[in-house]
């Protein structure tokens, strides 16, 4: 099964990637929308050393995606046969300690 998908954010402009309609597989997970969402940032001329090893979250309908694309879309009881609106933002990084105690 396919899904078309289309990339929105509310970063600033040079996180951003043309408003295009891209065909995924509804097998699709983080890491892979993540790949492709690399992969437009360099098409669009993005600095790679801005989002290297960068980490992104996906919201779809106010709703982050933790499963395949799949299983969130008949979770929210939406239709992959509409262009679903991927929003993406930076991943929070795990807390580090400031001070540690022996």
């Amino acid at each position: 099964m396919e899904v078309q998908v289309v990339f929105k954010t509310t970063l600033p402009d040079n996180f951003k990637v043309e408003e295009t309609q891209i065909q995924l597989s509804a097998n699709s997970r983080t890491k892979d929308l993540t790949a492709v969402l690399t992969q437009l940032m360099d098409d669009c001329n993005v600095d790679p050393q801005s989002i290297s090893g960068k980490k992104f979250n996906f919201l779809i309908n106010d709703t982050f995606l933790t499963e395949d694309l799949a299983g969130l879309l008949t979770k929210l009881k939406m239709s992959n046969e509409s262009v679903i609106e991927v929003f993406y933002l930076f991943a929070l990084e795990k807390p580090k300690p400031k001070h540690t105690s022996p």
